[in-house]
Parts: structure tokens; C-alpha cells; sequence
């Protein structure tokens, strides 16, 4: 738990990529995808239904994984705070860019050229919306720089690139929320990242913020702000244990429940985007991802 490495969140992360990659491969069909934004029983096929209705989509639950991941990244961030004896932005700014924005910078310009280099027509038939976008125009000089300042056309460009762009920009900020959760008692922290999600919905939704995109990204800071109070109570979470085997497979059950929260829902309730059951499914995904990073730092 000391070591700089915790192979158990190690193992979360490589399984979260391999399920983003495995959701990717089959939103590449036009029939998969009509059914993921519908989310419709109606006329889908027996096994598309109980594969994608059930609590099997979570071997291809990206949406799940990718919040999965944000939490395990403020989880990670946290970790200078508590282990320095006096954090270092600047350091700390420089090596997040390092790791993010080079990779970034580098995605970035092989796929302009690529594309501007394609001769033949851009764009690919039969496939799904975004697949069918990708690559479907050139971009010039200007489209490029504002991809380099993390706007612009990034669905044409690689479209997967959008989490890496919140992970940037969330970054920067973090360290001044960590500070923040370093010094709260528990309950004072869930008041906090409560008070969080309500005053961010607040923006979001607000027509003084509407035009400004980079303020609809923080949507996602408190999933990292989650990730950042689970690396407070690390040490008490390792000594949680639970004998009672009935316990677990209830907390696992619950686990495919919540991170499948909006497709089983379907059955019950129709759906409907701006439905209270469906606009907090994400923090019922929240929720199942801290369960699940419970049990594997902790000895159940």
C-alpha cells in the first residue's frame, strides 16, 4: 500500500481499457449502436437484448470504465500530497504534462497528417456514427492549433482523445481541491463534493456558462475528487474485512447493479435522458467504481 505502484488498481485499469476497447469494437455496428443511444427493447435481437439489458454489459460498459478510470486518476494525484512534505506544483504540473500532453501533442499530429495525406475518400461507409465521422474531412492549419489547445474537431481526429483532454484540464485544478480534502474530516468531504455536484450542475446548465465549453468538463472533477477522499482513508479501507462470503457476493451483485445502472433500468422505467433515474446514473457508476476499489485495496 506504501510503494508507489498498488497492483490491484493496476489490474482495474488495464481490465477498465480492455472493456472501452471490447465497447468500441461493437458500437462499430450500426444495429449495436442504434441500440445503445435508443437504449429500446423493442424489436432488438434475443441475444443483443440480454447482452446488452443485463449485467453482462459490463464487459462492454465503456462509459462505466471511463469513470472508473477518473476516479482511480484523482486516487493517483493524491498520492504527492501525502507522501511529500511540501507539494510541488510546478513539478507536479510539469510531469502531468509530460505524461499526458506529449502522448496528446503526438496522437494529435500523426493523425492530421495521416488524414491530410489520405488520397482516397475520406470517411468509411457502414459503420456507425462516430466510426463513420472519423477521418471524414482534412484539417487545415487552424483546426489543428485549436486540437493542440484542446478544442476543435476531435471527433474527426480520434474521438477516444476526449477523456485524455478532461484528464489535462482537470489536472491543472486538482492539487487546489486535494488541499482541500487533505484537511476535512470524512463527513465534511462528502458535504463538500455534494456541494461540488450541486454548484457545478448549477454552471453547467446556466446560460452565463453555456458557450464556454471547458466549463462542461468539470462535470467530471468530482469522480476525480472521490478518487482523491478514497486515498485519504487508504489505510483504513486495507484493514476492512469482511468473512461472511454472503456479504461479498451481495457487494459484488450491487457492484454489477450500479455500474449497470441505466441499462437495467430500461425494463422498469423507459428512458428518458433528462429522467432523474437516468441523470444520476453516473454517480451510481460512482459509486459501484468505489466499491469495487474498496474491495480490491481492502482484504474481503
Amino acid at each position: 500500500m506504501n510503494s508507489k505502484r498498488i497492483s490491484e488498481l493496476d489490474a482495474l485499469r488495464g481490465i477498465a481499457a480492455f472493456i472501452v476497447l471490447i465497447s468500441h469494437c461493437f458500437a462499430v455496428y450500426p444495429t449495436v449502436y442504434e441500440i445503445f443511444c435508443s437504449r429500446s427493447l423493442i424489436n432488438t435481437n434475443t441475444i443483443l437484448k440480454y447482452f446488452t439489458f443485463s449485467p453482462l454489459h459490463i464487459f462492454w460498459n465503456a462509459h462505466a470504465a471511463v469513470i472508473l478510470f477518473f476516479i482511480l486518476s484523482g486516487f493517483v494525484l493524491s498520492v504527492s500530497h501525502y507522501t511529500d512534505s511540501k507539494f510541488d506544483y510546478g513539478s507536479y504540473l510539469i510531469k502531468r504534462m509530460c505524461r499526458l500532453y506529449i502522448p496528446y501533442f503526438a496522437i494529435v499530429t500523426i493523425s492530421v497528417l495521416l488524414i491530410n495525406f489520405y488520397q482516397g475518400k475520406h470517411g468509411i461507409n457502414n459503420l456507425s456514427y462516430p466510426f463513420s465521422e472519423s477521418w471524414s474531412s482534412k484539417i487545415n492549419f487552424t483546426d489543428y492549433i485549436k486540437l493542440l489547445l484542446l478544442h476543435g474537431k476531435i471527433n474527426i481526429v480520434n474521438f477516444p482523445l476526449w477523456t485524455i483532454i478532461i484528464e489535462i484540464e482537470i489536472s491543472v485544478i486538482l492539487p487546489f481541491f486535494i488541499i482541500i480534502i487533505k484537511r476535512l474530516d470524512f463527513f465534511k468531504n462528502i458535504l463538500f463534493v455534494t456541494l461540488c455536484i450541486i454548484i457545478l450542475k448549477i454552471i453547467i446548465h446556466g446560460n452565463t456558462f453555456i458557450a464556454i465549453s471547458d466549463f462542461k468538463k468539470l462535470y467530471y472533477l468530482p469522480f476525480f475528487l472521490f478518487g482523491s477522499i478514497l486515498y485519504k482513508y487508504r489505510m483504513s479501507i486495507k484493514y476492512f474485512k469482511i468473512n461472511n462470503i454472503y456479504i461479498s457476493l451481495t457487494i459484488y451483485s450491487l457492484i454489477l447493479i450500479l455500474c449497470n445502472w441505466e441499462w437495467l433500468l430500461v425494463w422498469v422505467v423507459k428512458y428518458n435522458k433528462n429522467s432523474i433515474y437516468y441523470i444520476i446514473n453516473d454517480y451510481m457508476i460512482a459509486i459501484g467504481s468505489i466499491l469495487l476499489i474498496i474491495i480490491s485495496l481492502s482484504n474481503i
